[in-house]
C-alpha cells in the first residue's frame, strides 16, 4: 500500500512533465485542462459502475474491466513515443566516415 501511495505521488508530475515536454507552449494549458476534466468525468462515470460491478459480480471482473477502460491509452502513449523516436533519429546526424 506504502508504494502504491508513493506511485501515485509521482504520477502527475510525471504526466505534467511529459505532456510539457511533447507539446507547443501554445496548447499546454488547454490539454492540462483537458487531463483534468476527462479524468474527472471518468472518475465520476466509471468509478460507481466499476464498484457496482465489482460488489455484484467479482472484484477480479472489476479490474479487468478497468484494464480494458484505460487501454486504449496505451495507443497514444505509444504513438506519442514512436514520434519522439522518429525526431531523434532526425537530430542525429552521422558520423563522418574515416
Amino acid at each position: 500500500m506504502l508504494s502504491v501511495d508513493v506511485l501515485r505521488g509521482i504520477s502527475g508530475p510525471l504526466q505534467t512533465t511529459w505532456v510539457n515536454h511533447k507539446l507547443d507552449s501554445k496548447v499546454r494549458a488547454t490539454i492540462h485542462s483537458m487531463f483534468g476534466q476527462v479524468d474527472a468525468i471518468g472518475q465520476i462515470t466509471s468509478g460507481p459502475t466499476i464498484g457496482f460491478i465489482a460488489n455484484a459480480v467479482s472484484v477480479k471482473l472489476a479490474v479487468g474491466i478497468s484494464g480494458l477502460l484505460l487501454a486504449p491509452a496505451l495507443f497514444f502513449v505509444r504513438r506519442a513515443n514512436s514520434q519522439s523516436m522518429n525526431e531523434a533519429e532526425a537530430i542525429v546526424e552521422p558520423l563522418p566516415a574515416d
